[in-house]
């Protein structure tokens, strides 16, 4: 069975090519995904930690807070051209 928070979620089963047209379109929950999944390399996404940032800032900017503490971490423990600890502390 599915956890009870996301029982109700009507992107559960979506495709990594759904999630990314959702994103695309707005859905900060997609928005997150597609950033997990380059900052991963998941899903049949690449590596790229920039492509990661781009998503994860659009989610965070519309409040997910995932977005946000991920965005952090990237920015204060990611690789020299990512890490931007003034940024880590916004």
């Amino acid at each position: 069975p599915l956890p009870f928070a996301w029982a109700d979620d009507p992107a559960i089963g979506h495709t990594p090519a759904q999630r990314l047209a959702d994103a695309e379109r707005g859905d900060p929950q997609s928005q997150r995904e597609v950033a997990v999944f380059f900052q991963y390399g998941t899903e049949g996404f690449p590596l790229d930690l920039e492509r990661a940032i781009y998503w994860h800032t659009k989610a965070a900017e519309k409040g997910y807070v995932d977005s946000q503490l991920a965005l952090g971490e990237m920015y204060r423990n990611g690789p020299a051209p990512i890490r931007d600890i003034a940024r880590a502390l916004e």
